[in-house]
């Protein structure tokens, strides 16, 4: 892959003397340029002029590109109806396309246009939806209206389309979609402000002004025990609520409800991954990761200490004082929580000062560390159990024994898993009764949950396992050279799966739905844990003294 792509296209569709004009914008808003002017009433065109600019990263980009527009009879998968490229020629980001299709294609059914820039491996997502029905929409005065940068207001009207779509100076204002998809999402000028879908999708979206979400809510017509309400505040969570399965309200903060919520983790995506990787110095060996909602905690274990980074350019917030060598850190929504493997403890620090909140004694050689909604699990390696600590209060609620040596975490919302020496032990989050001993791989490192499947990484058979969640039979083996050598820490955007190939200094990308590789990219030296902060991957680089984020 050569790099993701910023693109912010005018598309004008011309049919029975009407013009229906779509404003769209991937992996972040940016302006589009004036609408064209509406051609006069009567004229009958096949042609789709295709207007936008063009950025890699923030910076735009020129020469010649070639650019390859497919039809689609739908929002997503699917062979194309039809398929062209296009070598265009871009200056200062800016380009045109006119495509000429033929008008057979507007019979009333369902058009998706799907944009792919040379290099990339995949399409842009979302696809753009298409509106070919003329007739039975009207235009009023003053509803396509030029601005400098874009359309500030579009309305347009289809059962799976746009409802309606203001731009503000840098992003979106309000769009709107209908049955299907999304409801109502606006921008303010740099962040999200409104998002809505309805019965298949998110309920309501909005960003607070540090990028964190604000409320976010999914129907329970999704049937999957997705989120009835995500709330976030500047920081983190404020308030999560599941549908089908789990609990109907748990929040995060001063006040927690326990409880499990099955098939709710990890199923948020957010925006593709920077391509050109960007490196930060920090600490003497950095290992563990943790995001707050803005910034990224990195555990440096040969300094005590932790460096605090801002996710958005990778400025260094403050450098926070812990234990002795420091191996694991999580997030509980207001606090971060740091184990120091050779004192037995674990720091808890605000995240908004890193003021020091408490220092909670656990087992020997405390390593990685998690958090399911109400406690956290801390795996001691030498002392063959997971210690189990309220959140709200560093109370010791219950120590459950793992003889087979105890290291890598996760939640599935209902069971805490972890990894061994020689498999995987799943433990019940409500009273850590053992559920499942799974025997995988040997040395199994780390483990990650898609939302359906559990992810384990096994440094020594150069394998990733894939265990279903809800039974644990392995439903697949990813192998070498898929990943890389010695494969790690492992993570997921809610796509694909990041592996750290800790011995080949890389990481590999897999499509969660089927193992296929996406990409691998080279990181720095000895990489050893990786986070995701809802835009990119951070990875920590053990001797290189520095985080990669891509």
């Amino acid at each position: 892959m050569k790099g993701y792509w910023k693109l912010v296209v005018l598309m004008v569709l011309a049919l029975a003397g009407l013009l229906l004009a779509v404003a769209s914008a991937w992996a972040g808003p940016q302006g589009a340029g004036p609408a064209e002017p509406m051609a006069p009433a009567g004229v009958v065109s096949g042609t789709i002029s295709y207007q936008g600019r063009l950025l890699q990263g923030n910076t735009p980009v020129n020469g010649n590109r070639e650019i390859t527009f497919n039809l689609y009879t739908q929002a997503s998968g699917g062979a194309p109806l039809w398929s062209q490229p296009r070598d265009v020629t871009v200056n200062n980001g800016l380009f045109n396309a006119d495509l000429t299709l033929d008008p057979a294609f507007f019979n009333g059914q369902a058009l998706w246009l799907g944009v792919q820039v040379e290099g990339d491996l995949q399409e842009m997502s979302p696809r753009q939806p298409l509106l070919p029905a003329p007739y039975a929409f009207s235009l009023r005065p003053g509803a396509v209206i030029s601005a400098n940068l874009g359309a500030p207001l579009l309305l347009l009207n289809n059962s799976d389309g746009w409802g309606i779509e203001s731009h503000s100076t840098n992003g979106f204002g309000v769009a709107g979609y209908s049955t299907n998809d999304v409801a109502v999402y606006g921008e303010s000028v740099n962040t999200t402000a409104a998002y809505f879908t309805s019965t298949y999708g998110v309920g309501v979206h909005a960003n607070t002004p540090s990028n964190s979400a604000a409320v976010l809510g999914v129907s329970t017509g999704s049937g999957n025990g997705s989120a009835g309400v995500v709330g976030y505040s500047v920081n983190g969570v404020g308030v999560i609520a599941s549908a089908a399965y789990g609990h109907a309200l748990r929040t995060f903060g001063p006040s927690l409800i326990q409880g499990p919520n099955p098939q709710q983790i990890a199923l948020l995506r957010w925006y593709p991954a920077i391509q050109t990787p960007i490196s930060f110095t920090v600490g003497t060996h950095p290992g563990a990761l943790a995001f707050d909602g803005a910034n990224m905690w990195i555990a440096n274990y040969g300094s005590g200490t932790v460096s605090v980074l801002r996710a958005n350019n990778g400025e260094l917030v403050r450098t926070c004082t812990v234990g002795r060598s420091p191996t694991g850190i999580a997030y509980d929504g207001a606090n971060m929580w740091v184990t120091n493997g050779d004192d037995s403890n674990v720091n808890v620090l605000r995240a908004s000062d890193c003021a020091h909140v408490m220092t909670p004694t656990v087992g020997d050689l405390p390593s990685r560390i998690a958090f399911d909604g109400a406690n956290m699990w801390v795996t001691n390696g030498n002392g063959d159990s997971v210690s189990v600590l309220r959140a709200s209060d560093g109370y010791h609620v219950m120590t459950p024994t793992i003889s087979e040596g105890p290291w890598g975490l996760a939640f599935d919302g209902t069971n805490m898993w972890v990894t061994t020496w020689t498999g995987v032990v799943v433990l019940r989050a409500i009273d850590g009764a053992r559920v499942m001993t799974l025997t995988v791989g040997s040395n199994d490192a780390d483990i990650a949950f898609d939302g359906a499947n559990m992810w384990v990484t096994s440094m020594y058979n150069d394998t990733v396992y894939v265990l279903r969640a809800s039974d644990g039979v392995q439903v697949q083996q990813v192998v070498s050279p898929t990943v890389g050598d010695g494969p790690s820490s492992i993570a997921f955007d809610g796509a694909n799966m990041w592996v750290v190939n800790e011995l080949a200094d890389t990481v590999s990308v897999l499509r969660a739905a089927n193992g296929a590789p996406v990409a691998t990219f080279p990181v720095g030296d000895r990489p050893v844990d990786i986070a995701f902060d809802g835009a990119n991957m951070w990875i920590s680089n053990n001797w290189s003294n520095t985080v990669s984020k891509r």
